[in-house]
């Protein structure tokens, strides 16, 4: 490895730790997950964030499914609030220190 087996291990206990945080904030109920969401510095305030989610949330809706997804950044907590996103979990990783926001959108159902 690259990075090493030390860099894998914590890897794999972060993702581990994440997977525990979505079952608590969901329990047994489907969802769709949303991750990994990086608008490039010069177009962010534009739009482009949420017109590129904005499809993925009626997939969503259409399918009668919440959405849930984690943030580590409290500006991010603002933006997907604006998208109908809740704050469901506010907690402090142990392996980074870091502060994450669990997030849940419902389905919106017309």
């Amino acid at each position: 490895f690259i990075y090493g087996f030390g860099a894998v291990q914590r890897l794999l206990q972060t993702k581990s730790w994440f997977e525990v945080k979505q079952e608590e904030v969901l329990g047994s109920r489907q969802a769709i997950a949303l991750e990994r969401m990086v608008v490039l510095p010069a177009y962010q305030g534009k739009g482009v964030g949420s017109r590129a989610l904005s499809k993925a949330l009626k997939e969503a809706d259409a399918l009668r499914l919440p959405c849930v997804l984690a943030t580590q950044e409290e500006r991010n907590v603002v933006f997907y609030g604006r998208l109908g996103f809740k704050v469901v979990d506010e907690s402090v990783c142990d392996l980074g220190g870091y502060t994450n926001w669990m997030m849940v959108r419902e389905p919106v159902i017309k």
